[in-house]
């Protein structure tokens, strides 16, 4: 018993060495996750348009490794009828705003709030 006491110390002293030098913010468990919904399809709609942006910041948040092309992606992937058009022109145009998220959200606001 004594000897694998003295086995086990070692080990010991290596795990807690390693939590002290672990980052401040431990990884979001997978269960958290969860716990933020996907948003619901976006079609244009300048009332709820706000609340779509916030839930994608809100589903963003705890995927923050996300590079700003995987997110316009995501976006534009859950617009649907005129904004789902006007998502699908700039992946074939190849606009810049496809790697520039805050620039990319900043013109979807000026086209869903333009009168037409």
């Amino acid at each position: 018993i004594c000897t694998a006491e003295k086995d086990l110390r070692p080990k010991c002293f290596v795990s807690l060495e390693h939590r002290r030098s672990s980052p401040v913010n431990p990884p979001v468990h997978e269960g958290i996750k969860g716990l933020i919904a996907s948003p619901e399809a976006y079609g244009r709609d300048p009332d709820t348009h706000e609340g779509f942006i916030v839930q994608c910041e809100l589903f963003f948040g705890y995927q923050s490794r996300l590079y700003d092309h995987a997110k316009v992606s995501f976006v534009i992937s859950r617009l649907m009828r005129k904004a789902r058009v006007w998502g699908a022109a700039l992946v074939a145009n190849n606009s810049p705003f496809m790697n520039d998220y805050t620039g990319f959200v900043g013109e979807q606001r000026t086209v869903v709030n333009h009168p037409c």
